[in-house]
């Protein structure tokens, strides 16, 4: 449970995420009430991503999820799971996550405010490192649930990067 401090620092973090998707042109949904901020947007390659920014008051943490419309069928999911935990180990920030009750591949960065509250470069750079990490290997993952991609092809590619 979330102390009033908490709760403050929270209301806090949101209006400066809210100040940093404003300067760059960001139209939202705000919901103060679970410390929410949701958008669809674009990815340079064209996917569509639902973006959701949560902040957890009680932990003191920001977790911005790039969800992609990438579908991960059932009898896949191995497969899926596999390559995600290969690419998440290449990755320095952020990862994708997919668990067996998601439909849908997603891009996750989270973020400590407890020293500081993401700035407007803050909010920018996380914005594009989500997109560009969705470009960078979303091809792959659609490759990969519909099965026109091996697992092994997708290792060979994370490989190489």
């Amino acid at each position: 449970m979330a102390t009033s401090t908490q709760i403050n620092r929270a209301r806090q973090c949101l209006a400066s995420i809210a100040n940093g998707l404003n300067a760059i042109n960001m139209k939202y949904d705000r919901n103060d009430r679970d410390f929410c901020l949701e958008f669809r947007a674009r990815s340079h390659q064209g996917l569509t991503l639902d973006i959701l920014i949560h902040v957890l008051p009680a932990h003191e943490v920001v977790e911005y999820y790039f969800i992609t419309d990438i579908a991960v069928p059932a009898n896949r999911y191995t497969d899926v799971a596999m390559a995600v935990c290969c690419a998440n180990n290449a990755m320095l920030i952020g990862g994708f996550e997919c668990t067996a009750d998601d439909e849908y591949l997603c891009f996750k960065i989270s973020d400590d405010y407890s020293e500081s509250y993401p700035g407007r470069e803050t909010v920018r750079q996380t914005m594009l490192l989500g997109g560009d990490m969705v470009d960078n290997y979303g091809d792959y993952f659609y490759k990969l649930c519909r099965g026109t991609m091996k697992l092994k092809q997708f290792l060979a590619v994370v490989a190489a990067r």
